[in-house]
């Protein structure tokens, strides 16, 4: 199975959570393995993710809305 590409401005949702993200940076480490920081809208707080734990916008909780305060 192929792996979505995903990019700086992609908006995504965060494994573990409903809350909606914006992917800010994008770093390749060793091998295929991606981290995403990305920009949580409901802390309103940047952490990085492994790719393992980001999902498709349209896999969050429709109650959440997004905000965007960079």
């Amino acid at each position: 199975m192929e792996r979505p590409v995903r990019n700086i401005g992609d908006l995504i949702n965060v494994m573990g959570t409903n809350h909606l993200g914006i992917i800010l940076k994008v770093h390749e480490k060793a091998g295929q393995n991606k981290f995403y920081l990305v920009h949580d809208n409901v802390t309103n707080k940047e952490k990085w993710h492994p790719e393992s734990a980001v999902f498709d916008a349209s896999c969050y909780d429709p109650n959440v809305e997004l905000l965007r305060e960079l």
